[in-house]
């Protein structure tokens, strides 16, 4: 029988409390594991961990930041167009990565300081748009302005097309990679 004991950790910045217990156990073919039970008022959770040098107490907090890394990465695939870059470069791609979290890291820290980037309130996703929209807008009037009107649909088209690309953000990270390589 598992002896919890109360434990009280910070998620998402509210303090949260839990009865905690562990035990390590072999499991054939895998070895010795750490089995972390959780128990709060409404539920009980039971979690294995390799690390068994870690406190029930310390999976437990390790196990709730999860959440955090798993927000982070949703928001960057659907806001930041994390999955959309196209590029090849090992450097190039570590660099477009680090400015994606770099910017989430920023929108986070202005939206949890109360700092309004945008005149309409709102939470980071309706920020991220208010931004993708300002970026759009000043993208369409850079690029109607390089394209002739008098010229023929079909060379318009292709300069719209070249232009385009020129400004996407898959574009804009290799144009950052060149400027700190130089």
């Amino acid at each position: 029988m598992l002896e919890y004991e109360s434990t009280t950790i910070t998620v998402r910045g509210k303090e949260k409390t839990y009865d905690v217990a562990s035990e390590v156990v072999e499991i054939e073919g895998l070895g010795p594991v750490k089995i972390v039970a959780s128990k709060t008022k409404d539920t009980t959770r039971h979690y294995l961990s390799t690390d068994l040098g870690r406190s029930a107490a310390e999976i437990l907090e390790l196990i709730e930041h999860r959440w955090n890394i798993e927000t982070v990465h949703e928001e960057s695939n659907a806001k930041f167009g994390f999955k959309q870059y196209q590029l090849e470069g090992k450097q190039a791609i570590e660099r477009y990565l680090q400015l994606v979290f770099l910017a989430w890291t920023l929108v986070t820290f202005a939206e949890r300081a109360n700092v309004a980037f945008w005149e309409e309130r709102g939470g980071l996703s309706v920020r991220l748009d208010h931004a993708k929209q300002a970026y759009l807008v000043e993208t369409l009037l850079e690029i109607t302005g390089e394209v002739a009107p008098s010229l023929p649909r079909a060379e318009r088209r292709e300069q719209l097309h070249e232009l385009v690309r020129e400004f996407s953000w898959s574009s804009l990270a290799n144009s950052f990679v060149a400027v700190v390589e130089v």
